[in-house]
């Protein structure tokens, strides 16, 4: 279980751009479950999720997983536990390297570096057959650079770079806000695949109220940073988030 106490956190603190995003925040997140947070813009979904990666630390509470304090751990020793899949498709991968060069990144993830190859000849089929669930023929060209590649293809050779060392939880911020719909569904459908069969807890924020309820078991929703609706999805369906956006004014 992923559990958050308490949490605070300000920005810019004493000064006139000071602005406190999250105050007293607390929320539960059962193991192997998909929660999805919605919310506009300001709202905190980022923040909240910078916070459970350790790319920033709170300024009071805490983030415990199964147990473990993780607080005060900082992002490369959090992603043991946690990994991420970014909006943008390039930033979970290296664009100027190969897709098997990429794959030996992920696979030596806090590794020890040294002269020895980065590439291991003997994992190249292993790395294939992660590959080839997607259905990309991303197993066939291994030698291509990343950046040759489509925004759909990144981001789904992300998702099993991410996933490649089975964190215990998956953070998906916005992983399909740059694709176009016919790709965004592909992406959105390779993803349920692998959460499935990894079963590993997932936190996905989306603007897309669709995805939220299609691909998540729990829905949160964020307002000026603290919980608005806390539902299963079973207990929601599209019109009943469109209609609290729009009585609330949270578009």
């Amino acid at each position: 279980m992923l559990e958050i106490k308490n949490l605070s956190k300000t920005y810019n603190k004493g000064t006139d751009m000071e602005k406190q995003i999250l105050n007293d925040f607390s929320l539960k997140i059962e193991e192997k479950t998909t929660l999805a947070i919605i919310g506009t813009n300001g709202c905190g979904k980022s923040t909240l999720m910078n916070l459970i990666g350790g790319n920033i630390l709170a300024d009071a509470g805490s983030i415990s997983l199964d147990g473990k304090d993780l607080s005060n751990i900082k992002e490369r020793k959090r992603s043991k536990y946690i990994a991420r899949v970014y909006q943008d498709p390039s930033m979970g991968v290296c664009p100027s390297l190969t897709i098997l060069e990429n794959m030996a990144l992920a696979d030596n993830k806090n590794g020890v570096y040294n002269l020895s190859p980065l590439i291991k000849r003997d994992r190249i089929n292993y790395y294939k057959d992660l590959l080839r669930p997607l259905d990309l023929n991303l197993e066939n060209i291994m030698d291509r650079k990343v950046k040759e590649l489509s925004g759909g293809q990144r981001q789904s050779l992300s998702l099993v770079m991410a996933a490649m060392k089975n964190p215990k939880v998956l953070l998906l911020d916005e992983h399909t806000a740059a694709l176009d719909p016919k790709t965004s569904k592909l992406v959105m459908e390779k993803t349920k695949d692998l959460i499935r069969e990894k079963s590993t807890t997932t936190i996905m924020i989306t603007h897309k109220l669709a995805d939220a309820l299609n691909y998540a078991d729990r829905v949160v929703m964020l307002k000026d940073g603290h919980i608005y609706l806390d539902k299963k999805t079973k207990d929601l369906n599209l019109d009943d988030l469109e209609n609290l956006y729009k009585e609330k004014e949270i578009q």
